[in-house]
């Protein structure tokens, strides 16, 4: 067989490369060192990734074969790994420190000692804080529980009928947002200098006060031809509850059982949106690195 990562993978997944669990063998590998070459421009990705995540070549290599483990091995030990590090993810792309978490899940018992440890953790992870999680954040809760491999379930397909479900969600907001910020309407494109826009994303960013936290929460509505007439007509009405502007000033007042909404403009990247599109990777991460910001389209 041809040495690839796709045959890897698939072999792994056919169950062709059984996991080891021989003692003896084990034993044997704990006393193994390997030397690792990389080529230059891998070794420069290598690196910066590593500095990333803070932590050594050696962590990083470890940490990527154990990735690679979890991903194509199917057992409950794996499986349980998968939800810690999908929670611990939750909360590193939310901005929610250890204090943070332990504030925002006190009524399930966790602290911030707690915290500290997997294993201690993974016994208050049950199916009713995984589901109250799920729909704090708008994630998947079988994404949560190891079952779905992508986090955000999306919108059936990619139009203005989507972005309508906007207007509707807009009213169920408070009129004065609890955490003092206006809700952001977040329209993001992708395109080349001197390009024109084709497909537009749309996300509702907000915070809401959850057990004294300041809880940040974004809503991903998917993709729309930016030029089909029923686009543009979504977009003005979304425009008419726009009461601050990107900077930040105030545009007029909101209208009568709607909260205060700003518009936002990022350019992302084309991987970024493709990603969004198909729910592969948490909105707000995609919103903490947009690759620039607009006052408008």
């Amino acid at each position: 067989m041809n040495p690839t990562y796709t045959a890897l993978i698939e072999l792994l997944r056919a169950g062709e490369i059984p996991p080891a669990t021989d003692e003896l063998r084990l034993k044997e590998a704990e006393n193994t060192q390997i030397t690792v070459r990389l080529r230059p421009e891998t070794r420069t990705f290598f690196d910066a990734c590593a500095e990333r995540l803070g932590v050594t070549r050696a962590g990083l290599f470890n940490l990527m074969v154990d990735g690679l483990m979890l991903e194509t091995l199917d057992n409950t030990a794996h499986k349980a790994v998968t939800l810690y590090e999908r929670f611990c993810l939750l909360m590193d792309a939310h901005g929610l420190d250890v204090m943070d978490q332990a504030c925002l899940l006190k009524p399930w018992g966790f602290r911030s000692g707690l915290l500290a440890s997997r294993e201690r953790t993974l016994d208050l992870l049950n199916i009713p804080l995984l589901q109250q999680l799920a729909d704090w954040f708008h994630v998947d809760v079988d994404w949560l529980r190891g079952r779905a491999p992508h986090p955000v379930c999306i919108p059936a397909g990619d139009s203005a009928d989507n972005w309508s479900a906007v207007i509707k969600s807009l009213r169920t907001f408070p009129v004065m947002d609890e955490s003092g910020e206006p809700l952001d309407l977040i329209f993001c494109f992708s395109h080349s200098s001197g390009e024109s826009v084709h497909n537009m994303g749309l996300c509702l960013r907000y915070r809401r006060i959850i057990h004294e936290v300041s809880v940040p929460s974004v809503i991903w509505y998917g993709t729309a031809n930016w030029g089909e007439p029923d686009t543009q007509e979504i977009y003005r009405q979304l425009r008419s509850l726009v009461t601050v502007s990107p900077g930040g000033h105030p545009v007029r007042p909101p209208q009568e059982a709607y909260p205060q909404v700003r518009s936002r403009y990022f350019r992302l990247s084309a991987r970024q949106m493709q990603r969004l599109s198909r729910g592969e990777i948490l909105p707000v991460m995609a919103l903490n690195k947009p690759r620039g910001e607009y006052p408008g389209i």
